[in-house]
């Protein structure tokens, strides 16, 4: 295993289908820890994530400001756009700003003719015998 968190990351990048992200993260986080999937609340799912990001957004001060501060009530626009009718839910909008921030993540880095450089974040192949395969730019 090259990443106990390849799935995760892959997930945030749509590697995997979306259909509840709850529900699809206790999935993911029941497969690498090795419990079911039912005792994994909303709670543990976004420790797990904000000590992933914390590895990345760790590196710059302004980075980790604006990520922290993006999780206020009236900062949830600038990343998941305005929803009528839906209350605030803390544990949720960290969950959230996570994926969206894992789904930008280097994971490499190319040269200008697209070779290969270095490995920035190792990750294992994704397993669809974990969730079915999403959108994907193979």
């Amino acid at each position: 295993m090259k990443n106990s968190n390849s799935h995760v990351i892959l997930y945030s990048k749509s590697w995997y289908k979306k259909t509840d992200t709850i529900e699809d993260l206790k999935i993911i986080y029941g497969h690498r820890s090795g419990i079911e999937p039912r005792f994994m609340s909303k709670q543990k799912i976004a420790d797990n994530l904000l000590r992933l990001c914390y590895k990345y957004v760790k590196l710059n001060s302004y980075l980790f400001a604006d990520f922290i501060l993006s999780m206020a009530p009236d900062q949830r626009w600038k990343h998941f756009g305005y929803e009528k009718n839906k209350d605030y839910e803390f544990y949720l909008s960290v969950i959230e700003r996570c994926l969206s921030f894992l789904s930008i993540l280097q994971i490499k880095d190319n040269d200008k003719d697209g070779e290969l450089i270095e490995i920035l974040v190792p990750l294992d192949e994704p397993d669809y015998s974990i969730l079915p395969r999403g959108y994907s730019k193979e």
